[in-house]
């Protein structure tokens, strides 16, 4: 197989594996980079990791003026609760509020469903897969340049 069919075929599946997603925020008013934000702030929260504009930027490699502007689109949208900081004002926090920590957990639920249904479909081919993304992940490490 050339790498090209290859990066096609992975290309495609992603693509496809979106559709359910963006139908889904598009529905609830997100778009798809408000949600990787608000689901970014989930993860933090089960690891105690307070996040701020300075970290999310960072994270997601674009300006703090961009992250800016859709902290302030997701807290009109009441999915984004800012807390100032006690020890410094100058610090801003940044939580998920109760409907997108659902929001959250749906999407989650329904991603471990979508899973488990398609490691079912492959049967015993799942561990084949398996053991090639691990081989992925073991080139990745020690080719990152």
């Amino acid at each position: 197989m050339k790498s090209v069919d290859l990066l096609e075929k992975i290309s495609l599946f992603k693509l496809r594996s979106k559709f359910f997603y963006n139908d889904f925020l598009k529905h609830i008013g997100l778009t798809t980079i408000e949600f990787k934000m608000i689901d970014y702030i989930f993860r933090c929260k089960d690891k105690n990791i307070r996040v701020t504009a300075s970290l999310l930027a960072e994270t997601y490699n674009v300006s703090i003026a961009a992250i800016m502007h859709k902290l302030e689109s997701l807290e009109t949208k009441k999915f984004v609760v800012k807390q100032v900081s006690e020890s410094d004002k100058r610090i801003k926090y940044y939580d998920i509020s109760d409907s997108a920590f659902e929001i959250c957990e749906k999407v989650h639920q329904n991603y471990m469903q979508r899973m488990d249904d398609f490691l079912d479909f492959l049967g015993e081919e799942a561990e084949h897969l398996e053991i090639i993304l691990d081989r992925c992940l073991m080139y990745m490490e020690e080719n990152n340049d």
